[in-house]
């Protein structure tokens, strides 16, 4: 009996895991075996690709239509933008991602699709399949960008929301002229948030509006409302 390949195979898992990289980085079911070909001419071809491709397909649905779970701390909504490779056009989308976090402290990517901008009708599209398989949880964080916030108000509407500290710090950085205030605003920002009281976080960002007020500005403006 092989050491190498389980019983009834005849390529390793990890020659699977190299051909799905291959294939994701924009080769074709047909280019990959012959990418391949000097070292596994006798078991590769475009057919054994593209059903290597097809039990992914079913694997990724499986995943997208199981249960959700019911009791989350919170969860992270973002979106990031990615290059994909369709008909041998490279094209941009964005892919909105769901972060959940549970009472225990495990994190779990709960859902995620493709689409062509943060608008509220795909970000409600999201939700509404998540709140569909059961998903509910105390709080949403996320960036204010797009439509999150409309969108939430549909499945979601009594949950409470957080703004992302990670990006609200971010815009507060690119509204800064001075380059060398950005590390003592970076520093002034989080004494704020690691507050041991809400008075006490309240009295801290009022000292940084008073700090800042003159010599940054736009960034206190953006702190203000944003």
């Amino acid at each position: 009996r092989s050491r190498l390949l389980e019983r009834y195979k005849r390529r390793a898992r990890q020659l699977d895991h190299a051909l799905l990289v291959w294939y994701l980085q924009g080769e074709s079911c047909r280019d990959v075996p012959r990418s391949l070909q000097p070292w596994a001419e006798d078991i590769l071809s475009a057919q054994s690709v593209s059903r290597l491709l097809q039990t992914v397909d079913e694997h990724l649905l499986a995943w997208r239509q199981r249960p959700l779970p019911s009791e989350l701390v919170a969860v992270w909504l973002d979106g990031f933008s990615v290059k994909v490779r369709l008909k041998h056009k490279v094209r941009s989308y964005t892919i909105l991602a769901a972060l959940g976090r549970h009472p225990d402290g495990r994190w779990e990517l709960l859902s995620f699709r493709l689409a062509e901008s943060e608008s509220e009708r795909r970000w409600m599209e999201l939700l509404h399949q998540m709140h569909r398989r059961g998903m509910r949880t105390e709080l949403f964080i996320h960036d204010g960008a797009g439509g999150i916030a409309e969108a939430l108000r549909w499945d979601y509407p009594m949950v409470r929301t957080q703004r992302c500290l990670i990006h609200k710090l971010s815009n507060i950085l690119d509204a800064v002229v001075l380059e060398n205030h950005r590390r003592t605003i970076k520093r002034d920002f989080w004494l704020i948030y690691n507050a041991a009281t809400l008075t006490e976080a309240q009295e801290r960002f009022h000292l940084f509006c008073r700090t800042w007020n003159h010599r940054e500005p736009r960034a206190v403006h953006i702190a203000r409302a944003d």
